[in-house]
């Protein structure tokens, strides 16, 4: 049974949403649920490409880190980023931090498939 993606409960729209559905589209062998990550974490991460590939690894990176670890590490770039304003991006600011995030080796998508699509989109609405 498939899980539902954010795509399918409505937690993304606009630009996102599209370029998630069309990398699905592209080719039957992407994963969108990959690209969907990308942007939870972002979103989470209030947009910070940096922060989000070394959570990746760091989370991801096997026996090193216990839940507890994760859990510190959490809370601790949670307070950590209180301090700072929210990210206030347009679509397009939105869709060049996935393109850069799809760069890192954190995650298993093709970041010129990604580009692809999202610079499509850019096109299509400059704004």
């Amino acid at each position: 049974m498939r899980r539902k993606s954010l795509k399918d409960e409505n937690k993304l729209e606009g630009k996102l949403k599209t370029l998630v559905v069309a990398f699905e589209k592209t080719s039957s062998d992407n994963d969108e649920t990959e690209v969907e990550a990308m942007i939870s974490l972002l979103e989470k991460y209030n947009w910070d490409i940096k922060a989000v590939d070394l959570t990746v690894k760091i989370i991801g990176s096997g026996p090193l880190m216990t839940f507890e670890d994760s859990d510190y590490f959490n809370r601790t770039w949670k307070k950590a980023n209180q301090s700072e304003p929210k990210a206030q991006l347009t679509e397009n600011e939105k869709l060049d931090r996935v393109i850069e995030l799809s760069k890192s080796d954190a995650f298993g998508c093709d970041h010129n498939q990604i580009k692809m699509i999202a610079e499509t989109l850019k096109l299509s609405d400059p704004s």
